[in-house]
């Protein structure tokens, strides 16, 4: 029997928007970001909970103010700083901007030209770019080695924090595919919830708790590019989390993080909102039971019984 009509536990379904509160839990944090919802009747003896379903549009910039940097040095001259601007790019997009942001951050002035090997090029199809310098002379990437927390290596297809040198032509190709639209999947957050499910990250996800508890309720894949909207259902909604009859629920806060390694703690949705899906079982105190018999028999037709 469904947990609708079990005669265990009271179903029942919350419907949160991050447009519908004005309160966030978190005071720097923008309401549409990280919402506190109250609800209009707390809860008692919440058995478990779910998140059934969810819409996240894509409106965080993978390039944000946290990783849009990275470190330029060629052969003659002090290292310069390599800013690309705040956004989101296609491969196709972000070639002109990465030449222009090379070539001004240029302490020699050198020209520098960017290409990528993808689906609409020359074969073979390698998914990587390469930079090529007009003076043919040596020039090195670095970047802080944290693959997109606090820089843009691993989008750009460089892995590590060691320098990457070009070669003695001038020629610098990436030594891995592009990632322009940043990490495959969000998850979504909660620290009133998170710490009573058992969710669990492995050991090395140090942005996201490092293996323990933390505060994740739901892994959603990002399956749209920048401008769609995420649209999810669960696709186990017969497994719950169980919360041993919490005994108040009376408020809840949810936000997003981008994979494992964005600092942007929540994902900023730049004024967008979120909405999603919440299962509630709670279990019942008392139990209807139907008896035989008619009322007019002087026989009880229902009776109601403590659990």
């Amino acid at each position: 029997m469904g947990f609708g009509l079990d005669e265990n536990f009271t179903y029942a379904e919350f419907y949160f928007d991050s447009l519908d509160t004005s309160q966030s839990l978190v005071s720097n944090s923008s309401t549409r970001d990280w919402p506190l919802f109250f609800l209009t009747k707390p809860l008692y003896n919440v058995a478990a909970v779910k998140i059934l379903e969810v819409q996240i549009p894509f409106t965080w910039y993978v390039f944000n103010s946290f990783n849009n940097t990275f470190t330029l040095t060629e052969i003659i001259g002090a290292p310069a700083t390599v800013t690309l601007p705040i956004g989101n790019y296609s491969t196709t997009s972000l070639i002109p901007i990465l030449q222009t942001a090379l070539n001004t951050a240029s302490p020699n002035s050198y020209t520098y030209t960017v290409t990528f090997s993808g689906s609409s090029s020359s074969q073979p199809n390698t998914g990587k770019f390469t930079f090529t310098s007009s003076a043919g002379t040596l020039f090195t990437f670095q970047f802080a080695g944290t693959e997109g927390y606090v820089d843009p290596a691993m989008y750009l297809g460089f892995r590590g924090p060691l320098p990457f040198n070009s070669t003695a032509g001038g020629v610098l190709v990436a030594p891995n595919v592009a990632n322009v639209t940043g990490p495959n999947y969000v998850y979504v957050q909660s620290r009133k919830l998170g710490s009573l499910c058992d969710s669990f990250l492995p050991a090395g996800s140090d942005k996201t708790g490092g293996g323990v508890t933390g505060s994740e309720v739901a892994k959603i894949p990002v399956n749209v590019q920048p401008g769609g909207i995420i649209y999810w259902q669960d696709p186990a909604p017969d497994m719950w989390f169980d919360l041993e009859n919490l005994a108040n629920f009376a408020d809840v806060d949810f936000y997003l993080s981008l994979g494992n390694n964005s600092p942007q703690q929540p994902l900023q949705l730049n004024g967008s909102p979120f909405s999603l899906k919440l299962g509630v079982l709670k279990t019942k105190q008392s139990q209807t039971i139907s008896r035989t018999g008619l009322a007019h028999q002087r026989r009880v037709v229902m009776g109601s019984y403590p659990k």
